[in-house]
């Protein structure tokens, strides 16, 4: 459906819970009242098992009976064969009967397919985070979100907000405007991965509960005792269960909002002995880690102000820590490969051997593209829906202190 027909048809102001009630015309086994729960038991697959409805009712015509209520799958000409046995055997009646339903009763696909126009695509699928769903509603449906949040914010008792995306991502934060169209405002959540809880608030930072998988894949791929450079760490996905794992993870973003959460999950799930937080530019973060200029700030307590102090801090006197690390995590899929000409002269040779040098994983949107493990070159695709995870090799030029070419290792929707 246009946009413009959308318009030409009148929204409902509220919700008409009525329009739902219905008589659902059902068979049913007569059966004694006093045996009720045995031929219950029996033929327990061949009831009508609904959500929120029971499979036995009284029987209008016999105080002493009970009506067993069948699926609604069944007719009388092909009822299943242990029914028909069950029946003959015990000489039991078969009667037609009805089972009022009303708006609890049917799922949000079947509300919404009734409540909007024909022709219009009904939005059930969407992105939990939390207690917030979201939605990315298209335009001809725009006159009826506040239903839509409401229909899904009843149906769905785990959702406290409903939020809906404004316009793209155009910001260097990976950021989206939203508007809540039912529920509650607040958008600080939690959510769990790989068994850690991360809080965040979806209207300041970014998180796409859909890369939990890749998150994992890379995680499992580094071993304890290995040093980790997130350079854009988000609120800690890969840095918190990396540190879990074993690994010393320097963790930095340059949205101060995700550089507090990420303090914050980093305390909540009790590595901070082994995850420290910065809030700097991804490039600069680069060349310091490499230099081995890196001191980072103590990380706030949890009962401190909303925003800590940016932990921007690095060495001023001539590099003497050396952070031997093995891998470099670039998760900024619009513009992370624009950041590996910092890897270029970054390395000084006295505290860099050849052959040293870290994987870089560098993740960039890409769609159409076949992608094996060996190909060479970087190619960026300005196409939602697609990641590829590049690696450097370990081909550091001493003399012309190039960076070094990069391979792609993984590739995936």
């Amino acid at each position: 459906m246009t946009s413009e027909a959308a318009k030409e048809i009148e929204v409902p102001i509220s919700l008409d819970k009525s329009l739902f009630d219905e008589e659902i015309s059902v068979l049913a086994l007569q059966v004694p009242k006093q045996r009720c729960h045995e031929y219950m038991k029996s033929l327990s697959k061949y009831l009508l098992n609904k959500p929120r409805l029971q499979n036995v009712k009284d029987a209008a015509s016999s105080p002493d009976s009970k009506l067993l209520l069948l699926s609604t799958d069944y007719t009388l000409d092909d009822l299943p064969e242990p029914v028909l046995a069950l029946k003959e055997k015990e000489d039991l009646t078969l009667v037609p009967t009805t089972v009022h339903v009303d708006y609890s009763y049917w799922p949000a696909p079947h509300v919404l397919k009734r409540l909007l126009p024909e022709g219009m695509e009904v939005p059930s699928a969407f992105e939990t985070i939390g207690h917030i769903a979201h939605l990315n509603l298209r335009e001809d449906a725009l006159p009826w979100k506040h239903l839509i949040g409401q229909v899904l914010l009843e149906k769905n008792v785990k959702l406290r907000t409903i939020v809906n995306k404004l316009g793209s991502i155009d910001n260097e934060y990976r950021v989206f405007d939203m508007e809540v169209i039912a529920g509650d405002e607040d958008t600080v959540t939690e959510v769990q991965q790989q068994g850690h809880r991360f809080q965040l608030d979806f209207r300041k930072v970014y998180w796409n509960s859909r890369l939990e998988r890749e998150h994992t894949r890379l995680v499992t791929t580094f071993a304890p005792g290995q040093v980790i450079l997130d350079v854009m760490a988000g609120i800690g996905p890969f840095a918190v269960p990396a540190a879990a794992r074993g690994c010393t993870v320097y963790a930095n973003d340059l949205n101060p909002d995700s550089h507090t959460f990420l303090c914050k999950n980093i305390q909540r799930n009790r590595v901070t002995e082994r995850a420290f937080a910065f809030n700097m530019d991804g490039a600069a973060f680069i060349r310091e880690a490499a230099a081995g200029r890196l001191a980072p700030a103590a990380l706030p307590p949890l009962s401190a102000a909303k925003r800590p102090v940016p932990s921007t801090a690095v060495q001023e006197s001539k590099p003497t820590q050396r952070l031997p690390f093995h891998h470099v995590i670039m998760n900024l899929p619009a513009s992370a490969v624009e950041f590996c000409s910092a890897f270029r002269s970054a390395f000084p040779e006295e505290l860099w051997e050849a052959g040293s040098l870290p994987k870089v994983h560098v993740y960039a949107f890409a769609k159409g593209v076949d992608c094996e493990p060996g190909d060479r070159g970087i190619a960026a695709y300005e196409e939602d829906g697609w990641f590829v995870s590049w690696c450097i090799q370990n081909d550091f030029d001493r003399g012309r202190r190039a960076m070094p070419r990069l391979r792609i290792v993984a590739a995936g929707s």
